[in-house]
């Protein structure tokens, strides 16, 4: 709703019943969905399309052991952009910081181990 009335920007929304993907620039496709969605996705991609990601809630995305972080992980190469929306980017630890850049820009800051070699400091 925000979109359209601020941004006068149309979009579709994405359920898991839903076969058939309406004809607008913007598709919004919750994280639990994706999963249901992957060959639309792709479908996409094929046709020369760039996927711009607007992951909401991205703190969910702290920890490379959440089912989520492993689906979009494998997913990551698919999208032209990858953005990280989230009110709490330090939810628990500095390696859920970790993550979620790892997350947005895969390999900026190296492994796990790299990173902590480098900037943590105990």
């Amino acid at each position: 709703k925000e979109m359209t009335e601020k941004l006068h920007i149309t979009y579709s929304v994405c359920t898991a019943q839903e076969d058939v993907m309406l004809n607008k620039r913007i598709l919004l496709i919750s994280n639990t969905c994706v999963r249901k969605k992957l060959q639309y996705i792709e479908s996409v991609r094929r046709q020369g399309y760039k996927i711009v990601c607007v992951f909401d809630e991205a703190h969910i995305l702290q920890s490379e052991k959440n089912e989520i972080y492993k689906l979009m992980a494998t997913i990551r190469h698919k999208f032209a952009f990858f953005w990280a929306l989230t009110a709490t980017p330090l939810k628990n630890s500095i390696e859920g910081l970790y993550w979620l850049l790892n997350i947005v820009q895969p390999n900026l800051l190296g492994t796990y181990r790299q990173f902590e070699y480098q900037y943590l400091i105990i």
